[in-house]
């Protein structure tokens, strides 16, 4: 749950929070409050941009519904993801996913904030290697028949 990571904003939290999984976060099913003229806001870039979705409500039971809304995302790489792994989302997807997958030419438009890629932009990656990634989800996770593991 997100608010393991937290602990401070547990007492703060609104309901449904205590249901919301790094995982909810990271696809995008958090359920939380977003207006449809916020989904492409960019939001906040440094420490703030986990307070800026801790934040928000919890309006629909976690895992029920996907919501394009990058800011979930954003904020597991920024702060969970470098204390479970000891990298940022950027560094972990080098050497978990891409270095696996023989994908030596790639890179995630957009700025670093605080020593942080933001993974606001684009991921640009050449066809061949968008194909490995194809591959790589048609096949449960395998490549080449070995599993491969990406952050969580």
């Amino acid at each position: 749950p997100v608010l393991e990571w937290f602990p401070a904003r547990a007492m703060t939290a609104g309901p449904g929070w205590e249901k919301v999984t790094l995982e909810h976060l990271l696809t995008m099913t958090a359920g939380l409050d977003w207006e449809p003229q916020e989904i492409l806001r960019t939001g906040p870039e440094g420490p703030e941009l986990f307070d800026e979705v801790l934040g928000r409500r919890v309006v629909h039971q976690p895992g029920s519904r996907w919501l394009y809304k990058q800011l979930g995302h954003r904020a597991v790489g920024r702060d969970p993801a470098p204390r479970v792994t000891g990298m940022y989302a950027d560094e972990l997807a080098a050497q978990t996913l891409f270095a696996p997958l023989g994908i030596t030419a790639w890179d995630w438009e957009g700025r670093r904030s605080e020593g942080y890629q933001l993974l606001a932009g684009a991921l640009h990656l050449r066809p061949i290697d968008m194909a490995k990634i194809g591959q790589l989800v048609l096949d449960g996770g395998r490549w080449q028949g070995r599993q491969v593991y990406f952050f969580l």
